[in-house]
């Protein structure tokens, strides 16, 4: 299947799909829990961001272009300009921030390969996961910094500098 094959598709579909290597895969619905956290998270980031910046829901399709992954993101943030993929205007190409609630059936794939994905987003400057069922958070810098054993290391710092990170993307207009 090609990019523009995905996208009609998607763009007629009713639920919402990822794109990679050809393949398209359905992204399972989430639960109630997952729900309110990925609205209460885009919520509060709203009320954060400093101007410039603006938070966009899981209905804003993102695409990793150096990787060609299409996907949908739980909430994001965008400083500046909105660069637009198509003449839709309905593909991301840069946010600062990307942020996931973890599910049982999506944490690895979240910290995994979706993250090494979103790592080449030059844009990017952090990635939010917020644990589900229980509410832990953890910030994964684009350029993340792994534990000895070779995991995703965990920022306790989240909030602060989650905080910091935008607004030094505001200034520079990212």
């Amino acid at each position: 299947m090609t990019e523009d094959q995905y996208l009609t598709i998607e763009r007629a579909a009713q639920s919402k799909s990822e794109f990679h290597d050809g393949q398209m895969d359905a992204m399972a619905g989430g639960s109630p829990n997952h729900a309110f956290l990925s609205a209460k998270m885009t919520a509060l980031l709203d009320r954060q961001v400093p101007p410039g910046c603006r938070t966009f829901s899981s209905d804003m399709r993102i695409l990793v272009s150096a990787t060609g992954l299409y996907t949908y993101a739980d909430c994001g943030v965008v400083c500046g300009e909105l660069q637009l993929s198509s003449d839709q205007r309905d593909v991301l190409l840069n946010p600062v921030l990307i942020a996931e609630v973890l599910t049982p059936s999506t944490e690895a794939y979240d910290r995994g390969k979706k993250f090494e994905s979103y790592r080449t987003i030059q844009s990017l400057r952090e990635y939010l996961l917020v644990g589900c069922p229980r509410v832990t958070d953890s910030v994964l810098s684009s350029s993340c910094n792994y534990g000895e054993d070779g995991s995703l290391a965990p920022d306790p710092d989240s909030a602060r500098r989650t905080a910091g990170v935008l607004a030094k993307a505001e200034s520079s207009g990212q």
